[in-house]
């Protein structure tokens, strides 16, 4: 069952919004290859020879990563980069790629905040940091235990 482009692209937008992107970061599409309906999605942390074989191999037309694919315009794309061959084989193979990279570790419920409850943290809430203009959000987070640890046992967890 496909779902139309749009619509995912709304989904897309909804869950890692793009506003909250770090200003250095490149999220939102890399290759678009402007499908009017997607059918097979592919999500991984980011793009590897493998991660394409396996798309390929399951038909997938749009894959989701967590970590761009291009992280810098590019001057030229040369096969003989891994940058470059990697693009080459997405465009050939009619897959689009989205990257869902910082927006995805700020937002309420991302990253961030399932690996500090994975920790076990308490009181978890946006790490902050002073400015002139007033507080700014970081894209970490900031908790507590409910007991003391040493430094051993918190690396542990």
């Amino acid at each position: 069952m496909a779902i139309d482009s749009k619509e995912l692209l709304n989904h897309l937008r909804f869950i890692a919004p793009r506003e909250l992107e770090e200003d250095w970061d490149n999220g939102g599409f890399q290759i678009n290859l402007r499908r009017p309906a997607v059918n097979k999605i592919l999500v991984c942390l980011e793009i590897t020879h493998k991660v394409i074989d396996e798309a390929v191999n399951a038909g997938v037309d749009f894959i989701v990563t967590h970590h761009p694919l291009l992280f810098h315009k590019l001057d030229v794309i040369d096969k003989r980069t891994m940058t470059g061959a990697y693009v080459i084989k997405l465009i050939r193979e009619g897959i689009s790629v989205y990257a869902a990279h910082t927006a995805f570790d700020s937002v309420f419920g991302g990253n961030n905040d399932y690996l500090a409850e994975l920790l076990g943290l308490e009181k978890i809430r946006k790490l902050k940091y002073w400015t002139p203009f007033g507080d700014q959000d970081k894209i970490g987070r900031i908790g507590s235990w409910s007991e003391p640890l040493t430094l051993a046992a918190a690396a542990e967890r």
